[in-house]
């Protein structure tokens, strides 16, 4: 199903891009642009590196669109719908037409279609720019830049992907031209690009004219002598050292008359934030040749290697530190909140007690006010039998908390005995499970019981009658001589017909040993004008061949000899499974 659908829609992108084809072949040349952009919908369906976006593209390269696209960019845009804004989207339309599309069978597509795709994108790119320079609004000229970083983008995009256009750019005079703008946004982005373009090809400045070279490091060195902004000069100091670390050779060429004066230019540029690569450069130039710049490298290499692993040190013994002392922290966070709960306890024990021993009190003041109330309402004649009642009822409840308090100590003792009790007959309980599981393991295996007298009569009747019905052959001493002899005769006839193939296997041997060492000897005779009568001899004796293969059996023999232990394991699983082969062979001629 999904095969299903996906041919559907490759058969439906491809019918679009041919009704495009036919739409752009049919309509005036100044709508053609505004109708190309609806390629972007149709690119849109398949990826650059996908099996459908290379069949879209490959369509629209027979369908001859992309020639069109590319033709259209040359147009002026000031009269069509949209203006330069679907300039630029004309060109990212066409990068990403080329991006994804290998024509190898076409030279013309790589050769010249390519180079002139890019020379046409620059040359939009460099009027975008002209454009937002010379614009007095801040909204046109903050447009016509955005459309040009979109085509610079694009352009990216394009020898990004097929990395030999990169010399193309380079060459171009149009890219000179836009690095030569005085803008300083425009300067940072181009330096960008240009930095990105050397990383995409490294070996792109082998290739390029010395003239296009000189061309380029003359614009840097301006940029770094006569701006005023830091930021345009920390991007071209980082764009040399970046195209000194790709090109090494680009030092020379730095050490020579023509930039004599970059090292003073460069004074003007400490300390305002970027210190370390003006260095790195003021180094390089006081270097004097490639060898010393390049161990300047190494050093600096080495230097940023060490600092590196100084700093991981660092961090891992701060982190180390850095645990210890949050372990610190919490034990002593723990101990102060231990501290503070143990004190809040004792505390709260302290107001428990305190409060206890008040009620107390004021229990004790109440019972003694209700005594002298009592008091006050006995006759004076029955006070001393009323305290004496009072005496006997203290004396009571006296008795009776401490006969309390001795019945609860005779249950705890019990209730303790009792769970020594429970538990020593647990103990002997599984002790004596222990012991029987044992006595089992010990014991014989439990034996049949003896049969019965029925039984045993019956088995014996069974075997009676066995033996009746299948008495034992008795041979008389003729029967087995004459059995001796038959099986002696076949014996015999046996050992002879072995001895006759014995015989035939030897023959077929030496014959094969034969063959073989003649086609040894006839591979290694010497020529015609080289023979001599003792490899005559060799090829008409008759036992020369046998003594030559007994030489190589014995020789074999003695390599193996000398081999050690564990290669012999294989050699001696083929010798037990060739002595298995002949005995089964020799059965198989016993079978007769």
């Amino acid at each position: 199903m999904d095969v299903v659908d996906g041919d559907e829609e490759t058969e439906q992108a491809r019918q679009r891009a041919l009704h495009l084809a036919a739409e752009v072949a049919e309509t005036d040349d100044s709508n053609v642009p505004v109708l190309l952009l609806q390629l972007k919908d149709i690119l849109d369906l398949g990826p650059p590196r996908s099996s459908l976006g290379t069949i879209i593209r490959i369509d629209l390269w027979t369908y001859d669109v992309i020639h069109v696209c590319n033709l259209a960019l040359k147009q002026d845009f000031g009269g069509i719908s949209g203006g330069w804004e679907t300039a630029s989207q004309l060109g990212n339309i066409l990068c990403q037409s080329c991006v994804g599309l290998t024509l190898p069978e076409v030279k013309e597509y790589e050769e010249t279609f390519l180079p002139d795709v890019v020379e046409n994108l620059l040359t939009l790119a460099a009027k975008l720019l002209d454009f937002s320079v010379k614009a007095k609004v801040e909204r046109e000229k903050n447009s016509n830049f955005q459309h040009f970083r979109k085509t610079m983008n694009s352009l990216e995009w394009l020898y990004s992907y097929h990395v030999f256009l990169t010399s193309n750019v380079l060459h171009s005079k149009r890219f000179l031209h836009i690095l030569m703008t005085e803008d300083l946004e425009a300067s940072l982005f181009i330096l960008l690009i240009l930095e990105n373009l050397f990383k995409s090809n490294r070996s792109v400045m082998k290739k390029l004219q010395p003239s296009v070279l000189y061309s380029i490091l003359d614009e840097i060195v301006f940029k770094i002598s006569a701006s005023e902004d830091s930021s345009v000069a920390r991007a071209s100091i980082h764009l040399i050292l970046t195209a000194t670390d790709i090109h090494p050779p680009l030092i020379e060429i730095l050490l020579s008359k023509r930039y004599r004066g970059l090292k003073a230019y460069l004074s003007k540029w400490k300390f305002r934030g970027f210190d370390n690569d003006v260095r790195r450069l003021v180094a390089l130039l006081e270097a004097g040749s490639i060898a010393q710049a390049e161990q300047l490298r190494l050093n600096r290499a080495a230097t940023v290697i060490q600092a590196f692993y100084r700093g991981s040190m660092q961090r891992r013994s701060l982190k180390h530190a850095e645990w210890g002392i949050i372990l610190l922290q919490r034990k002593f966070r723990q101990r102060r909140l231990d501290k503070e709960q143990r004190r809040a306890k004792e505390k709260q024990q302290e107001q428990d007690k305190l409060v206890l021993e008040q009620k107390r009190i004021s229990e004790f003041r109440s019972s003694m006010k209700k005594q002298l109330k009592m008091l006050e309402s006995v006759p004076a004649r029955e006070v001393n039998l009323y305290m004496a009642d009072q005496q006997v009822q203290a004396a009571s409840k006296i008795q009776a908390a401490f006969r309390g308090m001795v019945a609860r100590k005779r249950v705890n003792e019990r209730r303790n005995e009792v769970m020594r009790d429970r538990a020593a007959v647990t103990i002997q309980r599984q002790f004596r499970r222990y012991q029987k599981r044992l006595a089992d393991s010990k014991a014989p295996y439990p034996v049949v019981p003896g049969l019965t007298d029925s039984r045993r009569a019956e088995l014996q009747n069974a075997i009676a009658d066995r033996r009746q019905k299948y008495p034992p052959k008795h041979r008389t001493q003729d029967e087995l001589q004459e059995l001796h002899d038959k099986a002696f005769s076949l014996l015999a006839n046996h050992m002879l017909s072995n001895m006759k193939i014995r015989k035939t296997e030897q023959r077929r041997e030496g014959l094969l040993a034969r063959l073989n060492v003649d086609a040894d000897q006839l591979l290694a005779a010497p020529k015609l004008h080289e023979v001599s009568p003792d490899s005559l001899d060799a090829f008409t004796s008759r036992s020369a061949p046998v003594i030559t293969r007994a030489q190589q059996c014995h020789n074999e023999d003695m390599r193996r000899l000398k081999l050690p232990w564990w290669k012999k394991l294989w050699d001696e699983d083929d010798a037990e499974r060739n002595d298995d082969k002949e005995k089964a062979e020799d059965i198989e001629q016993l079978n007769f």
